[in-house]
């Protein structure tokens, strides 16, 4: 398979041979499964040497037409519950505390055929010893990772309530799950609903303009779509979409978001605990894996799913969420956010931060 980018070594390489995934030819040539840091972007968000996007290089921002603003349907107390009872999905995650504080955590959706335990393992045998899977949020594992003391589920639930009404309360509604118990979401900084400007920088293999449409269909938060620019807009964020061919990883996906720890407060006064709160406002970007062969559908499930991380939903469990990376690897993947994801998104939104 001809490689389209070059692959900078980050880390120990593994020792054992990585999975091989459909649609490869061997596994001669066993790449870091270490994501490689992102290029350095020039002053307007232009990327040097962008790959070719194809249509989406004119894509509008939004496409409201098309992908309006949805009702928020909320599952039954019955649904809630039942869903509440089933089995957590695991999570791949590797966590880096930083000298101001702050925490950084990636998220890595595995290739269909590679279990999450695999891909972990890989991932400290290719030099990052603080990977994991695991079924704790991200937050309560990145305490655990950086040597903080662990919240109880008492004081997490105490930091969740005072910032809204009742719909805070629980970090899950059905099938659908917040990314971290205490919740995480981006500040508002004095617009109407908080603004994620996606900045493309993928091939034309990767949908993210349909990715970001669907996002932009939860209410309360706003979603747009940029292709390789991210002109200043007050209040607005950018968050960097990449691919490249990152090699024979045992991932499609990769999401690292960013947390100012000690930087927010709650309006009791309280601290949310590592990893957990509003979102660093730089620094947060995903990267789609180009190695694999993936469908269409496929190359779809795996920008939304990434593009639902980065708006604060966790790993769901229903067979519609696009959130769950069970059905990554079926013939027809979910394509974009369930009901649940979708009122799960307009509750953490529901309150201005």
């Amino acid at each position: 398979m001809k490689r389209t980018r070059a692959l900078a070594a980050i880390g120990a390489v593994a020792a054992a041979a990585l999975l091989l995934g459909p649609g490869t030819a061997s596994a001669a040539a066993a790449s870091p499964v270490i994501p490689t840091a992102p290029p350095v972007l020039n002053a307007d968000g232009s990327m040097p040497n962008a790959p070719d996007g194809g249509a989406k290089k004119t894509a509008p921002e939004t496409n409201l037409a098309k992908f309006p603003k949805l009702p928020v349907v909320r599952p039954s107390a019955a649904q809630s519950a039942a869903a509440a009872a089933a089995p957590k999905v695991a999570e791949v995650m590797t966590f880096k505390k930083k000298a101001d504080g702050s925490v950084g955590i990636g998220l890595y959706e595995p290739h269909p055929g590679v279990t999450p335990e695999q891909l972990a393992s890989n991932l400290r045998a290719a030099g990052d010893v603080t990977a994991v899977a695991t079924t704790d949020t991200p937050d309560v594992a990145a305490a655990k990772a950086v040597g903080t003391p662990v919240q109880t589920s008492a004081a997490q639930t105490q930091l969740v309530q005072p910032m809204s009404a009742a719909t805070w309360q629980n970090c899950q509604l059905g099938t659908a799950v917040t990314l971290t118990c205490a919740v995480s979401y981006w500040a508002n900084n004095g617009l109407n609903h908080p603004n994620v400007r996606f900045n493309d920088h993928t091939s034309s293999v990767w949908p993210v303009n349909t990715a970001v449409y669907y996002a932009n269909q939860a209410q309360g938060i706003d979603s747009t779509y940029l292709w390789d620019s991210c002109p200043f807009k007050a209040g607005a964020r950018c968050v960097d979409v990449y691919s490249g061919d990152y090699g024979n990883t045992g991932w499609d996906g990769f999401a690292y978001l960013n947390w100012p720890n000690g930087s927010h407060t709650t309006p009791t006064g309280t601290t949310p605990p590592y990893g957990s709160g509003v979102f660093s406002e730089q620094g947060n970007y995903v990267q789609l894996n180009d190695y694999y062969s993936n469908t269409s559908q496929g190359h779809q499930h795996v920008a939304v799913h990434e593009l639902g991380h980065v708006l604060g939903l966790g790993h769901g469990s229903g067979q519609n969420d696009v959130m769950n990376p069970s059905f990554g690897g079926a013939d027809h993947p979910p394509l974009f956010p369930s009901s649940d994801e979708y009122a799960l998104l307009a509750n953490l939104y529901s309150v201005v931060h």
